[in-house]
């Protein structure tokens, strides 16, 4: 009987020792997209070697409802339609000017205004033959927008056809925003704010297993985040999307 039990014992442990010897090992590169805060599409990308993430890259760009606001007094040579609204926000008044046609790849869109901001708290709707809105596509759709962003596909134009501006215009010529990427060296509300959380976010990933998703907790005094009990010192209040999408792109490898 004792032979039989010394037996069984060998067979069990020599089931494990197969186990252990077949986990897979995680290798590789991916990347997630999604909406942020209502107002940006990020592009999250892990680079993992032996189950672990090496690097942890987050970039980011805006909707078009801020890359359209346009001051028509810019625009010279023609006239430019735009649609004007207000609204009132901690305690002052907006008043904003947005194109009336926008293009992003080979789609042109033409903008609605709304009596009053929408669920996503926009206030222009973008639509053509295709597509109902625009900002709903996007949301369903980020990695194609935030592709024809990255490549330059994106602008105002002067009507429903897609004719270009007689006259060059930049977009989003209104000081605050700039019209690619968060981390824009000529912005120091990105440079100041955004970048320097992001970065610390990006360390604070690398060299985890996002087979699981850590336990995010954000301290209510200080306001920074802890991923898995690791605190990164960021405080942007968007955190958890970012670890959202990277264990995101994770379960794609």
């Amino acid at each position: 009987m004792k032979k039989n039990f010394l037996f069984v014992a060998a067979l069990v442990l020599a089931a494990g020792s197969l186990a252990s010897c077949g986990e897979t090992t995680i290798e590789g590169t991916a990347s997630t997209f999604g909406l942020v805060d209502g107002v940006c599409v990020s592009k999250t990308t892990i680079v993992v070697e032996n189950s672990l993430t090496t690097s942890v890259a987050i970039d980011e760009t805006f909707t078009p409802g801020t890359w359209a606001s346009i001051d028509s007094e810019e625009v010279t040579g023609q006239t430019v339609e735009v649609l004007s609204y207000s609204y009132d926000k901690y305690g002052s008044t907006h008043n904003v000017e947005m194109a009336k046609f926008v293009k992003v790849g080979d789609e042109v869109f033409t903008g609605t205004l709304l009596s009053e901001a929408d669920a996503n708290d926009q206030w222009i709707a973008y639509s053509n033959d295709d597509i109902d809105n625009l900002f709903t596509y996007i949301t369903e759709n980020p990695e194609w927008y935030y592709t024809q962003v990255e490549n330059d596909m994106i602008s105002v134009v002067a009507d429903a056809e897609g004719t270009a501006f007689a006259t060059a215009y930049t977009l989003g010529s209104i000081a605050t925003y700039t019209t690619n990427f968060k981390a824009d060296a000529d912005n120091t509300y990105w440079v100041d704010g955004w970048k320097p959380n992001i970065a610390s976010i990006e360390t604070a990933l690398t060299g985890l297993n996002l087979s699981e998703k850590p336990e995010v907790v954000q301290d209510e005094e200080s306001g920074v985040f802890s991923f898995g009990g690791v605190e990164t010192g960021a405080t942007i209040t968007s955190a958890e999307t970012y670890v959202d999408q990277a264990v995101a792109a994770w379960a794609t490898l």
